[in-house]
């Protein structure tokens, strides 16, 4: 990835807005909860939608320097220049690769299982350098050409005192409990296809701020499913830590799958062919 972290043109460098970027000629490719994507020379560089989402891009970038080089994380890069500059990732955000890759056959469990343990070790990892990501969905894990997985998006996360115990936080109702509860919706709507709302807010009177697990009852049966009995485990506050979910998904096992005995990393291979990425092809192929 050495040659993304290459200077950019000091035209780009001093670019902090939608326009500046679309006028440098960037592309367009998706968008976070503080401003526009755009690629450019190869990197990924967020921009703030108005002056009025600055200060949240300057606090996602303080996010990014209390993570450092955090396995499982976007890469970020440059964090004296203006906007956020990362490392692109080619398949943009799981939710949107889904929708245009998913099959009665795809994802396979192989590939799945490997996203899951991804997600777990990459929250594990955040974790321990005491932040709080706040909003985990399908959106937030982008997806790399070689079909790898990344979390993303921090605007809404919280820096906690580096010296607390995270079992133990609470930042206005968030803790290491709703961010595995969120995980356990993303698993399941991954394995499932369909959205599940772990709506943090829902039994709350309207203007209220502080975060609420939501009940039981609020989120879907997992009876019969595949990982249902971890996707539980993360709904009923089971896990302590993200360590523990993490060790649950590393145990996991794969019984009748036709390519049992491969490597995962072999059969991942072979899958990456066959996807669609979020550009068209001549383009998406030049930004490499």
């Amino acid at each position: 990835m050495a040659e993304l972290k290459r200077p950019l043109p000091s035209a780009i460098q001093d670019a902090m807005t939608r326009a500046d970027m679309q006028r440098l000629g960037g592309q367009y490719v998706g968008e976070g909860g503080t401003g526009a994507v755009f690629l450019i020379n190869g990197v990924a560089v967020k921009v703030a939608y108005n002056e009025d989402y600055s200060v949240k891009i300057q606090h996602e970038k303080n996010v990014f320097e209390r993570l450092g080089n955090c396995d499982g994380v976007i890469d970020c890069f440059d964090l004296q220049a203006p906007g956020i500059r990362m490392t692109y990732m080619a398949n943009a955000d799981l939710r949107q690769f889904l929708a245009r890759n998913r099959t009665l056959d795809f994802p396979p469990p192989t590939l799945q299982l490997s996203w899951f343990r991804q997600m777990a070790r990459a929250l594990a990892a955040v974790h321990e350098r005491r932040v709080l990501v706040a909003d985990i969905s399908a959106r937030n894990f982008l997806v790399d050409k070689d079909l790898s997985i990344k979390l993303s998006d921090f605007s809404e996360s919280s820096i906690l005192d580096i010296d607390c115990n995270v079992q133990t936080c609470d930042d206005s109702g968030y803790t290491i409990h709703t961010e595995i509860g969120q995980l356990g919706a993303v698993l399941y709507e991954t394995i499932t296809g369909d959205k599940c709302s772990f709506d943090l807010y829902k039994h709350q009177l309207h203007g209220a701020s502080i975060a609420e697990f939501p009940l039981r009852d609020d989120l879907p049966s997992t009876q019969g499913l595949w990982l249902g009995h971890i996707i539980e485990k993360c709904w009923n506050k089971e896990y302590a830590t993200c360590h523990e979910l993490s060790a649950a998904l590393e145990s996991e096992e794969l019984v009748g799958e036709k390519n049992k005995g491969r490597s995962d990393r072999a059969v991942i291979k072979e899958l990456e062919q066959s996807v669609q990425t979020s550009l068209p092809p001549n383009r998406a192929h030049s930004s490499h």
